[in-house]
């Protein structure tokens, strides 16, 4: 999804993420999708004033999840020894989207929503999203501003222009080329 600010991409992935009540009509998922959610605003998913630590809420999210399990996830996120200790409290902005994002690798959801999710991350973070959401089997909608990322991932835009949504099938390139003005 791709727009500028405030013409609603943040509202639709909530609806889309049943985070939000639509202001007509329902959304209802098939039979088996495992919906994750990644938020443009980390507070939406994690209390920063808990005591709880990424372990914790990690293990929260998944019943029956080995301790290794958790470790190794968080491993993967660059979260090394202790820092698996570390209260949500004491995370960095960077540091609660890589713990959201170790969640989602934890939880294996077939349909990810995500709003913004290279915000906070360094360049190597990013790097390795755009990898991670290029080699993904489910089914993936997300907004971003971010047109490397949109360009590597995107195989169809959902472009709010005009207070219109416009549905392109399609790269990021294909759709830019397109809205080019024929030359005369």
């Amino acid at each position: 999804m791709i727009g500028n600010n405030g013409q609603g991409k943040t509202t639709l992935l909530k609806i889309l993420a049943q985070k939000l009540a639509p202001a007509q009509g329902s959304i209802t998922y098939g039979h088996q999708v495992l919906a994750g959610y990644f938020p443009q605003n980390h507070q939406d998913l994690i209390d920063k004033s808990s005591e709880e630590t990424l372990f914790d809420y990690l293990k929260a999210k998944k019943a029956g999840v080995y301790d290794q399990e958790i470790r190794s996830v968080l491993g993967k996120m660059l979260f090394s020894g202790d820092d698996a200790f570390k209260a949500l409290r004491a995370l960095s902005g960077g540091e609660t989207a890589r713990l959201i994002l170790a969640s989602l690798i934890l939880t294996t959801p077939n349909f990810l929503i995500l709003d913004e999710p290279n915000n906070h991350l360094d360049l190597e973070a990013v790097s390795a999203l755009a990898w991670g959401l290029e080699e993904y089997q489910g089914t993936l909608i997300f907004a971003s501003h971010d047109r490397d990322l949109i360009d590597s991932v995107a195989n169809r835009i959902f472009a709010f222009e005009n207070h219109r949504l416009q549905i392109f099938d399609g790269s990021y390139k294909e759709y830019l080329e397109r809205q080019k003005p024929a030359s005369a």
